[in-house]
């Protein structure tokens, strides 16, 4: 009985609180997005070569791809962004464009590895033209929902994202 009275105290606090705080579905994309590119890194950078390994990697990949389209959908159907929500999607952005580079860099750091298992480099590459559209897709709508005076800013912090694709296609379309 106790119980139920202090939670019925605190339930106008709670709905004020979540009223304060509006949920921003585009944040919680770029932070899960950001969590499965951290997840495939640590598994490319200790990787053997083992053809096993192979296989989560590609799974890992695969992951990221679902959660990047996921975040699409979200950012399509997510309201405009507040200020506060554009500037924590901001601060989001940039620690998502450092994993991206850091996962992109390994990923060509493990190129000799994957040339050993020839068709390996095919499925790499592809997976990279999969992430690169998926993420343009995915930046392009999260744009639309930065107020109109922020949008210049939003697609620089995107670029650097799509620049780090870049390289990490270059590498591997040379076969």
């Amino acid at each position: 009985m106790h119980l139920h009275r202090t939670l019925l105290t605190l339930l106008p606090t709670l709905l004020l609180t979540s009223a304060q705080t509006p949920a921003n579905p585009i944040l919680d994309a770029i932070t899960s997005i950001s969590a499965h590119t951290t997840t495939l890194n640590t598994t490319i950078s200790t990787w053997t070569g083992s053809p096993l390994t192979l296989l989560a990697i590609t799974a890992q990949s695969g992951s990221l791809l679902e959660s990047i389209y996921g975040g699409t959908h979200a950012a399509s159907r997510a309201a405009n962004l507040t200020l506060d929500q554009t500037l924590a999607v901001a601060s989001a952005t940039i620690t998502l464009a450092t994993d991206v580079n850091q996962t992109i860099t390994t990923i060509i750091g493990a190129k000799k590895k994957f040339d050993r298992l020839i068709v390996a480099d095919p499925v790499v590459l592809l997976n990279l033209k999969l992430e690169r559209d998926a993420a343009r897709d995915f930046a392009d709508r999260v744009v639309e929902k930065v107020p109109v005076d922020l949008q210049g800013v939003a697609k620089g912090l995107t670029q650097g994202i799509d620049d780090s694709f870049a390289e990490g296609l270059a590498a591997y379309e040379v076969l």
